[in-house]
Formats: C-alpha cells, structure tokens, sequence
C-alpha cells in the first residue's frame, strides 16, 4: 500500500480498547512493506484525513523487481527508514519526558509534511487531536493539553485550527533532542 494523498496510522489495541499509534505514513511511504515478503505485520492501519493510496500486489512488485533489481534496492532502504523511524519512536516514547516527547514529534512531523520553513518559522497542516497524539505518544490527552501549554507560554509552538505553527524550531528541537538524522536516510 503506497500513500499518494493524506496521512494513515498504524495502531495496535488493547482488549480494553486503549489503542497505542505505532507509525505515521505520510505520501509516498509505503504502509505496508511487509506484504512483500507474505507476512503481516500486528495492528491495524486507519486514515487520519482522507486519503488516498495504491495498492500494488506483492506478485507485481515482484516482476517488477525482476525486471528492473535496483527496485529491490529502493524497497530496502524504505525498510530501513522504517525500522530507523520505529528505532526513534520507542526511545522517544520510553525514556523522554513529556515536553521533549511531544517536540520531538512535532519536529518530525514538520520534515514529513515536507513544510518549508522560513526565518526558523514553520508551519503545517495539523491533522492530529490530542487523543491521537496521546496515543503515539503513550500520554494521557490532558498531559498533552498540558505540555501543549507549556510549549505555547514559552512561545515555541502552537495549535490553531488545524494548522501547527512552530515559532522557534531551534529551540524546539533543543527540548525534543531532535537530530532529523534519521529521517534523511531515503
């Protein structure tokens, strides 16, 4: 499944409906690499806005592989990307504290968005609740609001409908530790 338009999730839930957001697939990622190789990945795969996607069958990437091997070359290093973003995510996830979790996320989701930022400003659709960001981010929805606060009073960032504006990127990413290293490898 090729995302060509909007943005999907991957989540896994609980039995007692808790859902835990594991990846975020924006236009051109691939949402579903592990088709490839006849497996399945656990969880499930939601649209976060409309979107719209390709789904190639396996045995179609397979000639295509045949026919041309530098495609396998290519799907490599989108798994690698992949494995490098879920790598990022469970250490943000584990050991960040709250306000550097969410700035972090953020920051990712500016360069994923392919946002273009001027004079250390950016801004970007902001398709996300609070619910869904709790659960990428294994926070309750009102520490979100709280660390959202704090990263609007110190005047880094902000939500207004719909649209996330980051006022100082420097300093944003100095509080989420961001280096965008690992979003770089494709």
């Amino acid at each position: 499944m090729l995302v060509l338009r909007g943005l999907l999730f991957r989540y896994t839930q609980m039995r007692n409906g808790s859902r835990q957001v594991v990846a975020l697939y924006y236009p051109d990622d691939w949402a579903t690499m592990e088709a490839i190789l006849g497996t399945i990945v656990q969880g499930e795969i939601a649209a976060l806005v409309p979107t719209k996607v390709r789904l190639i069958p396996p045995g179609e990437i397979h000639q295509l592989i045949d026919k041309c091997p530098c495609i396998l070359q290519l799907l490599t290093i989108e798994t690698m990307f992949q494995t490098g973003v879920q790598s990022i995510w469970l250490t943000r996830n584990s050991i960040m504290p709250a306000i550097a979790s969410l700035a972090h996320f953020l920051c990712e989701v500016v360069i994923r968005s392919k946002t273009t930022c001027t004079d250390g400003m950016a801004c970007c659709p902001f398709p996300f609740s609070q619910q869904i960001i709790g659960e990428t981010l294994g926070l309750t929805s009102i520490h979100v609001n709280r660390t959202f606060r704090e990263l609007r009073e110190r005047g880094v960032a902000q939500v207004t409908r719909g649209v996330l504006y980051i006022n100082n990127r420097r300093e944003l990413a100095a509080i989420g530790e961001f280096d965008p290293h690992y979003l770089s490898l494709r």
